[in-house]
């Protein structure tokens, strides 16, 4: 395919699979193009994506695809081989797994001379039987047709070869993709009342969330604390039933929610007690706030509490330990003042700004180093 190196801008294409998870790439995107890229954005239709119409640099291109298997994945794969002959960019960078493994197999027999594919988190860690099967089978051939595959947390670099998976990776300072907006998220000042402290989580109430541990860890909390209250932020997967286990009053679920600091200005310590992730960043967000935080030894969180250092860890799947770890922050002034501390000072190193610096920076030397190829 015919490629003119000598563009005034390099070309970029950025994709996930559905337009909701654009808000991976929200700083990276105008970052690249005030640093002279030119980028085109690809997702399945909808509003997020249209958003960008008309912005200076970006153009956008509607590509159907679905997140799970289905008959219509090789009608998206035909789809992205037009594109790309189309576009012809010099860059695909691919943030989400079914859009990564149709862009990097496209890309691949297309010729793109840098395909990465950054890994948000290993769906398969969870998965049992035949989907297991299916996913890793997924994951070998993206990371294959890939030319460079940037992991968003060092343990889920070091989680790979435990699936065949044996491909070098490289991460962005202590990990993360995107960080946090220090700006936003800041030191809340709160009275911690040890009659009544407020436990606070945010995710989907799923089951890979781990919300079975946290009601039976809180249920326990009550026999030891009746007035602490559990605070949940987060759309219902599944899950929100075993809220009603616990005692009326006991509990608030706010749904959905838009910004997290709803939960994390309210609350004493955030629990996140995921079985797996990419990279725990509502951990990070909540320390950045100035809430100790309790985590788990899953990959991704482990990274977020930095290995024990900025956080407390509780064993995944295991409601006792998940209690235990809680009731030492809620009862230890001391235990909760260091974790305050080192939280704080922790999540410094995940500034958006600066990740997204780097971030551009490295995409720029990959195109250096393949036109010198």
């Amino acid at each position: 395919m015919g490629r003119n190196t000598q563009r005034r801008r390099p070309r970029i294409v950025v994709t996930v699979t559905v337009d909701s998870t654009l808000s991976f790439t929200q700083s990276l995107v105008p970052r690249l193009v005030e640093c002279g890229w030119e980028v085109h954005l690809v997702t399945t239709p909808g509003p997020n994506l249209e958003a960008y119409q008309g912005r200076e640099g970006v153009y956008i291109h509607p590509l159907p695809m679905h997140r799970a298997p289905h008959p219509n994945d090789i009608l998206s794969l035909g789809n992205w081989l037009r594109l790309l002959r189309r576009v012809q960019p010099d860059v695909i960078y691919a943030a989400s797994p079914k859009a990564s493994m149709l862009s990097m197999v496209a890309g691949r027999i297309v010729g793109v001379p840098v395909r990465v594919y950054a890994i948000l988190g290993l769906r398969l860690e969870t998965a049992t039987g035949t989907l297991l099967e299916v996913l890793k089978r997924t994951e070998k051939l993206t990371t294959q047709s890939a030319t460079h595959v940037l992991s968003v947390s060092k343990s889920i670099s070091e989680a790979l070869p435990k699936y065949g998976i044996n491909v070098p990776t490289h991460i962005i300072g202590n990990g993360s993709l995107w960080g946090i907006d220090l700006t936003r998220f800041t030191e809340t000042e709160r009275e911690f009342n040890p009659q009544a402290p407020v436990v606070g989580f945010v995710g989907r109430l799923d089951r890979d969330k781990g919300i079975s541990e946290l009601v039976a860890a809180f249920s326990q909390i009550l026999e030891e604390i009746p007035q602490a209250h559990l605070l949940l932020g987060g759309p219902d997967e599944g899950m929100a039933h075993l809220l009603q286990t616990l005692p009326a009053g006991s509990y608030t679920w706010l749904g959905r929610v838009e910004d997290p600091r709803e939960v994390h200005h309210h609350c004493d310590v955030f629990c996140l007690p995921t079985y797996r992730e990419g990279f725990g960043m509502v951990v990070t967000e909540a320390q950045a706030c100035g809430v100790p935080v309790v985590g788990t030894d899953a990959t991704g969180v482990i990274d977020a509490v930095d290995y024990g250092r900025a956080g407390r860890v509780a064993k995944a799947k295991d409601a006792q330990s998940l209690y235990r770890e809680l009731m030492v922050v809620l009862t230890d002034p001391d235990e909760r003042q260091r974790l305050r501390e080192a939280g704080l000072l922790w999540s410094k190193h995940f500034d958006r700004v600066e990740l997204t610096r780097k971030t551009e920076e490295w995409l720029r030397q990959l195109l250096i180093d393949s036109q010198r190829q």
